[in-house]
C-alpha cells in the first residue's frame, strides 16, 4: 500500500479548509510496523544507512515509507533520499524518498516537523509499481543538515485494516520531545532544552454494537491504528498512523436512551502523519 496523498489541484481548496471532527475514519489492524533501517546525516547532502546484515528479506516484496524521526532541518533543498533496492522480480534499481513541502503551506521553508512520513518510490517508468524485496543502502542524498535522522519502514497493506465504524473521539498525545527550562541564578528559564517527551497516547471511542466488534477487537491485542481524515467526506486530506498500540477499554452505557460508547486510552510507540 502507498500511502502519500495524491490531491487534484481542483480540490486543493476543499483539501486546505479547516478540519472539524466528523471528518476523520479510524482503521485498526493487528499488524506490526517493520523496521528496516536507520538514517542519519552526519554533514549535509550526505547520510548514513544503518541496517541489519545480511539485509532485512521482504519476501515477495513490500511498499516502503520513510519518515523523520526527529524533524528536518535542510536550508535550501527538499532532502531527497535515493536508496539502491532489489525489486519483486528480482531486478536492481533505485528507489527515493522525497520530503517535498506542501504546495499550499503557507511555510515554504524545507523544514519539517518529527513524524512526517513519505512513501519510497521506486525510479523508473517500468518500476513504478513494483514493491521492493531487500535494500542495499543509499546511493544519492539531496539537502538536511548534520543531525537530521529517518527511520525506514513498512506499513500494514489496504487489506490488513478494518473499519472502525461510527468513531467519535479521535485524540492524541504525540511523543515530541517537550520544552525543558533550566534555571540559573535569578532566570528561570536561562537555558531552554529538549527534554524527554511525554508517552504518545490515543484515546479513542466509537457507538458499541457488539463485545464481538469494533474497539473490543483490540482487548489483549498490541495494534496498528490508522486515522484518515477526509475534507466535505470525499477529499483525502491526511493519514496518520499510530504503532504499538495498546488500547486500555471500557464501555460506557449511561442509562435510558444514552447511547452506548465504546472508549479506548492506551499509548502507542510510534507515529506518521502524511499530509
Amino acid at each position: 500500500m502507498r500511502y502519500n496523498l495524491d490531491i487534484p489541484t481542483d480540490d486543493l481548496s476543499v483539501a486546505n479548509s479547516p478540519e472539524i471532527g466528523g471528518q476523520s475514519k479510524v482503521k485498526l489492524g493487528y499488524s506490526e510496523i517493520g523496521y528496516i533501517a536507520l538514517i542519519s546525516q552526519e554533514a549535509p547532502a550526505s547520510g548514513t544507512y544503518k541496517g541489519s546484515t545480511p539485509a532485512v528479506d521482504l519476501g515477495t516484496g513490500k511498499d516502503l515509507v520513510m519518515v523523520c524521526d526527529n524533524g528536518i532541518k535542510s536550508p535550501t533543498d527538499a532532502v531527497a533520499i535515493t536508496l539502491s533496492v532489489v525489486f519483486d522480480d528480482d531486478s536492481s534499481g533505485t528507489a527515493t524518498a522525497t520530503f517535498a513541502v506542501p504546495s499550499f503551506a503557507k511555510d515554504q521553508s524545507k523544514n519539517l516537523p518529527i513524524g512526517l512520513g513519505v512513501d519510497v518510490i521506486p525510479v523508473g517508468g517500468g518500476n513504478l509499481t513494483k514493491k521492493i524485496k531487500t535494500v542495499n543502502g543509499i546511493t544519492a542524498f539531496v539537502g538536511g543538515v548534520r543531525g537530521n535522522r529517518f527511520q525506514l519502514l513498512s506499513l500494514l497493506e489496504a487489506a490488513e485494516y478494518y473499519d472502525l465504524g461510527c468513531a467519535r473521539t479521535k485524540n492524541e498525545t504525540l511523543p515530541v520531545p517537550k520544552s525543558l527550562p533550566i534555571p540559573c541564578g535569578l532566570k528561570g528559564s536561562a537555558f531552554n532544552v529538549a527534554g524527554r517527551s511525554d508517552a504518545g497516547q490515543l484515546e479513542l471511542s466509537a457507538l458499541h454494537f457488539s463485545y464481538g466488534d469494533g474497539l473490543s477487537r483490540l482487548n489483549g491485542h498490541r495494534g496498528t491504528v490508522m486515522v484518515e481524515t477526509y475534507a466535505e467526506d470525499r477529499v483525502l486530506k491526511e493519514r496518520t498512523v499510530y504503532a504499538g498500540y495498546r488500547p486500555n477499554p471500557s464501555t460506557d452505557r449511561g442509562d435510558g436512551d444514552d447511547e452506548v460508547i465504546d472508549k479506548a486510552t492506551g499509548t502507542f510507540e510510534f507515529f506518521i502523519k502524511f499530509v
